[in-house]
C-alpha cells in the first residue's frame, strides 16, 4: 500500500510461492517466476547460467562475481539504513572525517584503532575497508 508496488502469489496455497504478479499502482504489469537459492553465490551461479535474470542479494556475492567476470551490474541498492558505524560515546568523533583524524593519530601514536566487523566478507565488512581505504587508512586484519 506504501509504495504501490506488490508480488502477489497466483496460488492462495500456504508455503512456497512459484508464480506471482507484480502489480504497480493496482495493475498487473508482469508474470513473475520465482526461483529459490540458497545464498548469494548460488544465485549469480544461476545469474551466470542465464537461468535466472534478477537477483536480490548482498553486495559481496555480487562484487565476487563480477570479478570472476559475469557479465552482471548491480541495478539498485535496496538496504540504505540497515548498517551503521558505531563509536563510544566519548570519543572525540562526530563524523568520517574526524573519525579518519582521530584514526591517523592514534596510528601515529602507536595505539591503532581496533575495530570490529560482523563477518569477514559482509557487507559492513566490505563497506568499511573500502571507505578506510579510500580514506588513505592502511587495513590490517588480526
Amino acid at each position: 500500500d506504501t509504495y504501490g508496488i506488490t508480488l502477489k502469489p497466483r496460488t492462495e496455497t500456504v508455503g512456497k510461492v512459484d508464480v506471482a504478479d507484480l502489480i504497480v499502482n493496482g495493475e498487473t504489469i508482469a508474470e513473475v517466476k520465482l526461483v529459490r537459492g540458497e545464498g548469494g553465490a548460488q544465485l549469480m551461479t544461476l545469474m551466470a547460467s542465464d537461468a535466472i535474470q534478477f537477483a536480490d542479494v548482498g553486495t559481496p556475492p555480487s562484487i565476487s562475481a563480477i570479478d570472476k567476470g559475469t557479465p552482471i551490474k548491480i541495478l539498485h541498492p535496496v538496504q540504505t539504513e540497515g548498517s551503521g558505524f558505531v563509536v563510544s560515546a566519548d570519543s572525540p568523533v562526530q563524523d568520517w572525517n574526524s573519525f579518519i583524524d582521530w584514526v591517523k593519530q592514534r596510528t601515529a601514536e602507536g595505539k591503532p584503532l581496533k575495530i570490529g566487523s560482523p563477518l569477514k566478507g559482509s557487507i559492513q565488512d566490505v563497506q568499511l575497508k573500502y571507505a578506510l581505504q579510500d580514506s588513505g587508512v592502511v587495513v590490517k586484519e588480526a
